[in-house]
């Protein structure tokens, strides 16, 4: 009876003592290090417990737990001196502001802790930073990272303006059109272009080409009050800018082929584009709207001059034109040594900005002689290249090299050539032969080079 009683008296001992233990450390959280009771939050809280006050703390909840007038228990560990107590330390991840920055990190990055937008752009602090911490993000390196810059570009709107309106805040020029945001922005007293899209006005040609090179007087062809870039018909004949693209005319002339007759009148009654004299060639660029053409018979135009009926074998030089005329060099000393090809090469000067210039004297007699000698024969061909200076952006500039051989072969059909003979092509600003630091390199930059080929 007496071994069942002492039994018993163990087994709750034990119980009472596991209970104890479990709430003690399971519930509330307290563990025992280095023979001193801490909690959880103790620990998280403090960078530096001294062990004299973790002692008072054991000694406290000790007492609490057994003989409230004790003062001492009989294994509580000796005070240690505060100059020889271990330093507990904390490696939890602080971040007040919950923007998965440290603390720490933000102090030393100099954003705000306690703001997950320190500048308060718009932006949380952690997309302007980027993934990089040792190198936040600055777009327009002055010297002041995004997540402390109030205009992360430098385009003078500010990137909680650019993004209530949806222009991209890091980019000074949102749609690469070649104007800047601020310039395009309508609100500011600017052009009033959309500076999200590159082609405002839809018309095929970009903002920046139908702004011109002088952004604070944009281009306005017809004199009608509205930009080209606004404009869905630049030279006001009727007949959508476009439209003229895709027909070859010249959006920037009412009489693209300078026949005395507007375009609007040649397009035709039914809207389609009219060949009054059935030679391929359409009345709005077809200057001898009643001349057939005889390139398939292999006889020159019946209006070219008897005295351009023969090839040419001695070098061009063009006399000086005006600004707003192509002009050619060639050298007879580049015609093909079998004498098969007896047209020489030859090089076009363009004018600044130019979408149809006139051809001058020089440069239209070498164009008489290349068209009989590409109606000779339907295996003559030639080959013409645009290339540009290095003003404004190298795609931009592309497009304007392959306009320019374009333009080129427009004149070339008006003259009679058959478009099949003629292959185009640009090399944009990639080729300069001239120095582009100057405006005489840079007029010699402005080119077309024709070569002439068997095929």
């Amino acid at each position: 009876m007496i071994k069942r009683a002492l039994l018993l008296l163990l087994l709750t001992a034990v119980w009472a003592f596991g209970s104890w233990w479990y709430y003690t450390c399971m519930i509330k959280g307290f563990c025992r290090a280095n023979g001193v009771f801490t909690s959880a939050a103790e620990r998280a809280n403090s960078t530096a417990l001294p062990a004299t006050a973790a002692a008072t703390g054991a000694l406290a909840l000790a007492d609490s737990e057994t003989d409230p007038s004790s003062e001492t228990s009989a294994d509580t560990p000796s005070d240690t001196p505060a100059a020889t107590a271990p330093i507990t330390t904390t490696t939890d991840f602080i971040d007040a502001d919950n923007d998965a920055i440290s603390d720490e990190t933000e102090r030393s990055l100099g954003t705000d802790p306690a703001n997950d937008d320190s500048d308060g752009d718009g932006i949380k602090d952690n997309i302007e930073l980027g993934t990089d911490l040792k190198n936040p993000v600055d777009t327009d390196a002055d010297g002041i990272i995004d997540a402390l810059d109030e205009d992360d570009d430098n385009d003078t709107i500010s990137t909680m303006d650019e993004t209530s309106t949806g222009t991209d805040p890091r980019s000074a020029d949102s749609d690469a059109d070649g104007l800047s945001d601020t310039l395009e922005n309508k609100a500011l007293g600017k052009i009033g272009t959309d500076p999200m899209n590159p082609d405002s006005d839809g018309d095929g040609l970009t903002d920046g080409a139908e702004v011109g090179s002088d952004a604070d007087n944009p281009i306005d062809t017809d004199n009608d009050g509205i930009i080209d870039a606004l404009d869905d018909d630049d030279d006001n004949d009727g007949i959508p800018t476009s439209l003229e693209l895709k027909l070859n005319s010249d959006p920037i002339n009412a009489d693209s082929d300078g026949d005395g007759i507007k375009d609007g009148d040649e397009l035709g009654e039914s809207g389609m584009p009219a060949d009054t004299d059935g030679d391929g060639v359409i009345d709005l660029i077809d200057s001898t709207n009643d001349t057939p053409n005889d390139a398939d018979t292999g006889a020159a135009p019946a209006d070219t001059p008897a005295d351009t009926q023969t090839t040419a074998q001695t070098a061009v030089t063009d006399e000086p034109a005006s600004d707003d005329e192509v002009t050619i060099t060639a050298s007879g000393d580049e015609a093909d040594i079998n004498g098969a090809i007896t047209i020489q090469k030859s090089r076009l000067y363009f004018p600044f900005h130019s979408a149809n210039p006139k051809l001058s004297n020089a440069a239209t007699n070498y164009f008489k002689e290349v068209v009989q000698w590409l109606n000779s024969n339907p295996a003559h061909s030639v080959v013409l290249t645009g290339h540009t200076d290095d003003i404004g952006k190298a795609k931009n500039n592309l497009n304007l090299g392959l306009k320019r051989a374009v333009e080129i072969k427009n004149m070339m059909i008006k003259l009679g050539a058959n478009a099949t003979q003629i292959d185009v092509a640009s090399m944009g600003e990639t080729q300069p032969i001239a120095d582009n630091k100057t405006e005489s390199g840079r007029r010699k930059n402005r080119r077309v080079e024709l070569v002439p080929l068997i095929k």
